[in-house]
């Protein structure tokens, strides 16, 4: 029973630290842009499946 708790005990270390270790990699992102203040765009209009057009405003 001490060899269970101790293999998973083992395997539950294993996973955290591998997990830890990803996450202080900064990632290579250099194609995203933030703003800081809001765009609002106005007449924002998409094609569904059958190429009608959507409004958003009619959705408010």
């Amino acid at each position: 029973m001490k060899f269970l708790v101790f293999k998973f005990l083992t395997a539950l270390f294993y996973l955290i630290i591998t997990s830890v270790s990803y996450s202080i990699e900064l990632p290579d992102i250099n194609n995203i842009i933030i703003n800081k203040d809001n765009k609002s765009y106005k007449n924002v209009i998409f094609k569904d499946v059958n190429n009608q057009d959507i409004n958003l405003d009619d959705f408010r």
